[in-house]
């Protein structure tokens, strides 16, 4: 009969033959990988996807009028001197409402070039979202048209190289 060592020493073994066992891997299915959703003629070409982008940015930029025009008119009514200080001064949203377009509040009143440039120079250094979007969302068409003209592709490159040498002396 055996007694606390002899279990001790028998449970010890089995335990060390446990660790030390070759644990076998089960056989499982060999999984293939899934098929594709689409195939290479559904894919959307360059140009699809170019014009898919264009239409996107055409509505947003529809509805950012839409939101902006209104209070302009309410806030500002047809005084575009009151609209140009409001943008000199910072305000965000003036500043937007000049650069889409509300700058001509009616057909006699027009907001001249330099103060228009003065407006938009002063709400990219502020970094002013909005102003910010508009530009990205102008800028496509843009560059969208450089792809289609040599001459517009070594403009939008110099532009690009300004850029970059802008931001590398920190002014942007």
């Amino acid at each position: 009969m055996g007694g606390k060592k002899d279990r001790g020493r028998i449970n010890r073994a089995k335990q060390m033959a446990a660790a030390t066992a070759v644990i076998e891997p089960t056989s499982a299915p060999v999984q293939q990988p899934p098929a594709p959703s689409h195939t290479f003629y559904e894919l959307d070409t360059r140009a699809t996807l170019a014009k898919k982008l264009a239409d996107t940015i055409e509505a947003f930029q529809e509805d950012i009028r839409r939101e902006t025009d209104p209070w302009a008119a309410i806030e500002y009514g047809s005084n575009s001197v009151a609209l140009v200080a409001a943008a000199m001064r910072g305000d965000a949203k003036a500043q937007l409402a000049m650069l889409i377009g509300t700058q001509q509040i009616n057909n006699t009143q027009q907001i001249s070039r330099p103060e228009y440039t003065k407006v938009v120079e002063l709400a990219s250094h502020q970094k002013n979202p909005g102003v910010e979007l508009w530009i990205g969302m102008e800028s496509f068409e843009f560059i969208r048209r450089a792809d289609d003209n040599d001459a517009n592709r070594a403009l939008l490159e110099n532009a690009m190289k300004i850029a970059d040498a802008n931001h590398a002396a920190g002014r942007s």
